[in-house]
């Protein structure tokens, strides 16, 4: 078994979700926050009429020119299919 980085563990009690939901989403008073920039004026966020970075633009190009139809249901049936499923043997059975 493969050793996982502690941030990937499920959370082990409602206190450590309050803790987590306040550490990321302060209230305004104290927007002490790593996810948010108190300096940035209120209607900068959701800008839809910027230019956006370079390497955005290039990722939503490749999506938009590879993401076909094909493309989807190649990906539907290699993922979707039964043979990929994980259960026991008395799951199977049920099933």
């Amino acid at each position: 078994m493969t050793a996982q980085h502690p941030g990937n563990q499920p959370l082990q009690s409602l206190e450590e979700w309050e803790e987590d939901v306040i550490r990321r989403y302060p209230e305004e008073a104290s927007a002490n926050s790593e996810f948010t920039d108190s300096s940035k004026p209120r209607d900068a966020f959701r800008n839809y009429d910027s230019d956006a970075r370079p390497s955005v633009k290039e990722f939503y190009r490749l999506n938009h020119r590879h993401q076909t139809v094909d493309f989807v249901r190649r990906k539907r049936e290699q993922y979707l299919g039964l043979d990929r499923r994980k259960m026991g043997f008395g799951k199977r059975l049920s099933s």
